[in-house]
């Protein structure tokens, strides 16, 4: 990491702007999309929750090749979160019944390095009611993908959560505790490149089976954050937001990823 920091240091001097100063937690390095909500630092992530719509608003995390060259094997279930009252938190009952599946916004895959990170991926403030073919199709393709990647000796930072894009009072609710149903889901992708510029790519897919190939999905992150009302790492210096978020990911960009 300190080779990240002191390459983009020389890269914001060139670029005449404010010095880089990154948070402390590696998985918030480039800042918080917002924060109105319950802030939840976990081991392998960090997460803000809505107590109203029982969903992350949004789970960022940062992943290295260490991290996920040697997965563990799967070994906890389901639950609810210990540091969320009921009544603040979604229960597994609400799934119960639901034609909706349990759709982990940290993947398990990429939170599988340790025990006590994978035991906090299955807590259901990493869920969000996800149609089953979204969740085992293009959802995880994607996230297979961006592993596979990070796999090849990238660190990358991923920001993924839910959007409601009709009004509150069309919004699909599930169980006793009223839990949202999304109308989409976005992620987000930094990396850097080989010369050690910030590069970006987002993904937007409606909460059904999407066909298409992923490449399709691809937005503008300006357009995410206009979706969602988030701000993508903030901590960049303008100029640098500006080129990363205003054009999608470019085809050469989508193929480095496997897309």
């Amino acid at each position: 990491m300190k080779k990240t920091v002191i390459v983009f240091l020389l890269l914001t001097a060139a670029l005449a702007a404010p010095a880089y100063s990154p948070n402390d937690n590696e998985n918030v390095r480039f800042g918080f999309p917002s924060k109105n909500g319950v802030m939840l630092y976990k081991n392998g992530f960090t997460l803000l929750y809505s107590t109203y719509k029982k969903n992350p608003v949004w789970v960022s995390y940062h992943l290295t090749p260490d991290y996920v060259k040697k997965p563990l094997k799967p070994k906890y279930s389901f639950g609810p979160d210990p540091r969320l009252k009921k009544g603040e938190r979604a229960e597994l009952a609400d799934y119960a019944g639901s034609p909706y599946v349990r759709g982990r916004m940290a993947c398990l895959k990429d939170m599988s390095r340790v025990n006590d990170v994978m035991k906090e991926a299955c807590y259901l403030t990493n869920v969000c009611p996800m149609n089953d073919e979204l969740y085992r199709g293009a959802w995880q393709k994607l996230e297979d993908s961006v592993r596979r990647f990070v796999m090849k000796g990238k660190d990358v930072w991923v920001v993924t959560g839910p959007v409601y894009a009709a009004p509150d009072r069309d919004i699909k609710k599930i169980g006793a505790g009223k839990v949202y149903v999304p109308t989409h889901f976005y992620k987000v992708v930094l990396y850097q490149g080989g010369d050690y510029s910030f590069k970006a790519a987002g993904f937007v897919f409606l909460n059904k089976k999407q066909s298409g190939p992923l490449w399709e999905y691809a937005r503008p992150i300006a357009e995410i954050e206009e979706m969602t009302g988030l701000r993508f790492f903030s901590l960049l210096p303008p100029e640098v937001q500006t080129l990363i978020k205003e054009k999608k990911a470019t085809p050469s960009q989508l193929a480095a990823m496997g897309i």
